[in-house]
């Protein structure tokens, strides 16, 4: 809470590119890569960084996640609002329940990072051609931000893609035995390299 909030996805990507490698035993262990939303837009950053530092990244697993080519295009004047009208646009995402967005210790504490969020999301412009790593996509029939839109991954992904839908919002948040099943069978092919 104390760590001064990143606001470009350079930024954010070589803050979490130290954590990735840090928490290596061995240069080469295999390991995959998961990001909701705007984190499966960082995961694309970082696979890259990854591929071409040869660390052995076996699966990208985005959750909820637009395409490059049709990147945020929903978000607006984020920097104009208040605080209240942050979380409220916030909670009609889906992602704040209702107790939480008429706390005050919650708004006082998580506004500024959402905001910061917001806006590091609509100032960013991916910068990617393809993913050369495995894709794994799932994703919410009920998500009104992502919609089917999320089948544009084909175009990217340079080796297999497997896609997972659920009867979820853009959170992804309701079911979450269905998601832990998913990601359990995903991941036991680590286990084979």
């Amino acid at each position: 809470m104390g760590e001064p909030l990143i606001n470009t996805m350079e930024g954010l990507c070589t803050a979490c590119m130290k954590a990735v490698e840090s928490s290596l035993e061995y240069q080469d262990e295999p390991f995959a890569v998961l990001g909701h939303s705007m984190g499966g837009m960082l995961g694309c950053q970082m696979e890259g960084r990854l591929v071409e530092k040869k660390r052995n990244i076996k699966k990208l697993i985005l959750c909820a996640c637009l395409p490059p080519d049709v990147w945020i295009d929903f978000i607006p004047d984020i920097g104009n609002m208040s605080d209240s009208e942050l979380i409220k646009y916030a909670s009609m995402l889906g992602g704040i329940p209702e107790e939480l967005a008429d706390n005050a210790f919650f708004k006082e504490v998580y506004a500024r990072i959402m905001r910061n969020d917001f806006l590091l999301i609509k100032n960013y412009i991916p910068d990617i051609s393809f993913i050369s790593t495995p894709v794994v996509s799932i994703n919410g029939t009920k998500d009104n931000l992502v919609g089917r839109r999320w089948k544009s991954w084909e175009r990217f992904a340079k080796s297999e893609i497997s896609f997972y839908e659920l009867e979820e919002n853009h959170f992804l948040i309701k079911n979450t035995n269905e998601i832990c099943t998913i990601l359990r069978k995903e991941l036991d092919s680590l286990r084979d390299f």
